[in-house]
């Protein structure tokens, strides 16, 4: 396995929750509109 695919998975890896959470606190804060969206649309997902 090469040493660069490893580091790419690793940092999406890292960097994907790391983005949501500095997004969700720092993009949106205050906004708990934008919070009780997205589990709607999720739950909305699984359904259909």
């Amino acid at each position: 396995m090469e040493w660069g695919t490893l580091v790419l998975v690793v940092a999406l890896v890292l960097i994907c929750p790391l983005t949501m959470f500095w997004m969700t606190r720092h993009g949106h804060q205050g906004d708990g509109s934008d919070r009780a969206g997205r589990p709607e649309t999720k739950s909305g997902e699984h359904r259909s």
